[in-house]
């Protein structure tokens, strides 16, 4: 069995209501909360990200701007800046954000503006404008080469971006038309990615294709909340939903693998770096700890916040 102190498990981001908190999650007494801070209080976070070095954490939300603190809970600003002019102001809130795999210099961002944004952090300016959704974009994220980059709608759109020319490079559609939540690039395999939805169904994309590769139908009988790739084995995939239940799946079979259900509804999901260990925020602010090798099993619960919901979990990245 996995311990919190195993292999320095190290710092794991989360988010509830208007908060970010950082645990240290290896520690064995004490508080593991080590910093909270509200970025705009009052302001729910919908997203929260670890840059490539592991010093500075990016937060977005309803207060529509992308906020960016040092780990010891200095703040280093925000983009857009206050005093940005009208091409960069965002009108809208922001439920997306993802770093570049490369360097933490450029990050996406996209939401009920229908519009993937690309900043660059250097210069506090939007650089880039990726057009092609009609709705509301639900999550965006670069490719491990960061040569594409992937957002998904509440229409059920798939949309592959060419960062290079910003042209769109593949144009798919949920099979279902499901309103897609949550996506994962494979953090090895350029083409590989995953989505799922408010029907329950997940769905593996080779983004070379124009159909799913392969497809779990309705596997969550509620929404679903969370997916992920395992970064240590891209067979391995891991989806959580509202139904409370956590499945995981080799990739290359129709059935899951496993699952395990929890006391309340999940609504995050991360692993960590090395694969063995899944983080799953709930709706009743509780972090669940799960050992995923052979049969999934939660080994300890950190209670996160006292009674909000855990919008995101992230795990501390480890240095390439």
């Amino acid at each position: 069995m996995v311990s919190l102190a195993d292999l320095s498990m190290g710092l794991l981001a989360a988010s509830g209501s208007d908060t970010v908190k950082l645990f240290d999650v290896s520690v064995e007494s004490g508080d593991p909360c080590i910093l909270s801070y509200a970025p705009s209080p009052g302001c729910v976070v919908n997203s929260v990200k670890w840059n490539h070095t592991n010093l500075v954490i990016a937060s977005a939300g309803e207060d529509k701007k992308i906020s960016l603190w040092r780990k010891n809970g200095q703040s280093m600003g925000t983009v857009p800046l206050a005093s940005t002019d009208s091409g960069d102001s965002i009108e809208e809130s922001i439920l997306a954000i993802s770093f570049s795999n490369k360097g933490s210099r450029y990050i996406c961002s996209g939401g009920p503006g229908q519009v993937v944004r690309i900043w660059d952090l250097q210069r506090k300016r939007c650089i880039k404008w990726l057009s092609g959704h009609s709705s509301t974009i639900t999550g965006a994220m670069y490719n491990c080469k960061d040569e594409h980059l992937a957002s998904i709608s509440v229409s059920g759109d798939l949309i592959l971006h060419n960062l290079a020319s910003g042209a769109r490079a593949a144009e798919l559609k949920d099979p279902n038309q499901q309103v897609l939540r949550v996506l994962d690039y494979s953090r090895v395999s350029r083409h590989l990615l995953v989505t799922a939805g408010d029907d329950g169904t997940v769905h593996l994309w080779d983004t070379t294709g124009r159909s799913p590769k392969n497809s779990w139908l309705k596997q969550h009988s509620a929404p679903a909340a969370g997916i992920g790739f395992s970064p240590s084995n891209d067979k391995i995939i891991a989806s959580i939903g509202m139904d409370k239940k956590l499945y995981t799946y080799d990739s290359s079979s129709r059935r899951p693998s496993s699952f395990i259900s929890y006391e309340a509804p999940f609504s995050s999901l991360a692993f960590r770096d090395d694969g063995l260990v899944l983080a799953a925020g709930t709706s009743n602010g509780r972090i669940v700890f799960y050992d995923i090798r052979a049969k999934p099993q939660p080994f300890t619960v950190l209670r996160a916040y006292n009674s909000s919901e855990v919008n995101v979990v992230f795990f501390l990245l480890n240095s390439c």
